[in-house]
């Protein structure tokens, strides 16, 4: 069968065949031959000739490699081992962790499978978000030991403070650190018998071993300070009194004649604790004055045992001297020295102008008590008030 000719292309047009593209491409068995001589043609862009077509603005398809789809991973739990797991502590400048980066982040639905492209810009992004979270961990964890190196330099700092305030403080700090340990506690006597005393009549005091026994020695009738001899009497008998002897041994003890003194008694009593660092004053047992004193050191300590008032001595016209503004010698003696100062080693309950000094153990073994007590306590004692010190 003769096909029929196919009908002439109009000039400038493209076929009609249904195979032909659309996008301005001719196939090669469509092209016309070239003329012999060509005609001078328009300069047109670079591109494939059309044969004396009309040119077509040529489409240009983007240049983008679609990335090989891959499942979506899924969004990570966050949990113990997860270093990115949100902080609620540590990430208090941001909010719990989400699908997406960004100022506005967009939640992932469920049932919607990503693309190539959104898959790999959802795994930057969680990788982004990762890092994030990373770097706010690590500059939490950073504050972290700032804060505990801090916090490290502060403890060093306060023991410093400590052990240099402890090797270098004042005596009021060692008199509170010793009261500290022994707390104060009131010595309760209750209702007493009042204490005998016997003050020579003029002449010496001749002293017995015994009621009509042999003379042991004699007291002179005044003392070292030109008061009258007064002793305290533990016990008695007919016209005998036994008294504690101003002497070495401290707890000496002998007999003197009734008869040889004037006895008198007082209410009044002393009581002092060294371990306390304080006095009492006593009227028939019940206390009146109290003070905090200081005590005798470790190389001379104050004695303990019973002791009496043998010389009152007023110093008000030089209050601020070493033995304050008055100073009860008592008729006790040290049991370290063998004299002080020149003469007898003989102790005293005395004021003192520094009263800041009170609880510390610093004295040559008497007992030193701010001179306003002193004061009150002077005027209230008569000779051979009995003064008891115990540890």
């Amino acid at each position: 069968m003769a096909e029929s000719p196919e009908p002439p292309e109009e000039d400038g047009a493209p076929g009609r065949d249904s195979d032909e593209p659309t996008d301005g491409w001719v196939r090669p068995s469509q092209r016309r031959p070239r003329p012999s001589k060509p005609l001078p043609e328009p300069p047109v862009p670079p591109g494939p000739s059309r044969g004396g077509a009309r040119p077509r603005p040529r489409r240009t398809r983007p240049n983008v490699r679609p990335e090989r789809a891959r499942a979506a991973e899924p969004l990570a739990t966050p949990g113990a081992d997860d270093e990115t797991a949100f902080d609620p502590i540590d990430d208090l400048d941001a909010g719990p962790p989400t699908a997406r980066g960004g100022d506005n982040p967009a939640p992932v639905t469920g049932g919607d499978e990503p693309t190539a492209v959104g898959a790999g810009v959802l795994n930057g992004t969680r990788r982004s978000g990762r890092a994030q979270r990373s770097g706010r961990a690590q500059r939490s964890a950073r504050g972290r030991r700032r804060a505990l190196a801090g916090a490290a330099a502060l403890v060093l700092l306060i023991g410093v403070i400590a052990i240099v305030a402890s090797a270098g403080g004042g005596g009021a700090s060692k008199a509170s650190k010793h009261l500290k340990f022994a707390p104060l506690t009131t010595p309760t006597t209750g209702p007493r018998p009042p204490a005998l005393i016997a003050t020579t009549k003029g002449g010496p005091l001749l002293v017995y071993d015994q009621p009509n026994g042999k003379v042991v020695s004699m007291l002179s009738a005044k003392t070292d300070y030109q008061l009258p001899r007064t002793v305290l009497a533990t016990s008695s008998q007919p016209n005998w009194l036994q008294v504690l002897l101003p002497q070495k041994p401290n707890d000496s003890t002998g007999w003197i004649k009734g008869s040889d003194v004037t006895m008198t008694t007082t209410d009044y009593s002393m009581r002092v604790s060294l371990g306390q660092h304080h006095i009492w004053l006593y009227k028939a047992g019940a206390p009146v004055v109290d003070s905090a004193v200081v005590i005798g050191k470790k190389e001379t300590p104050t004695p303990t045992g019973l002791f009496y008032v043998t010389d009152p001595v007023d110093l008000q016209s030089q209050p601020n001297g070493p033995y304050g503004a008055f100073a009860l010698g008592l008729s006790g003696y040290s049991n370290v020295l063998p004299s002080f100062d020149g003469g007898p080693p003989q102790i005293a309950v005395h004021g003192t102008p520094f009263p800041d000094q009170v609880g510390q153990d610093i004295s040559n073994g008497c007992v030193r008590v701010p001179s306003p007590i002193i004061l009150q306590i002077a005027k209230l004692v008569p000779l051979g008030t009995p003064v008891t010190i115990q540890a």
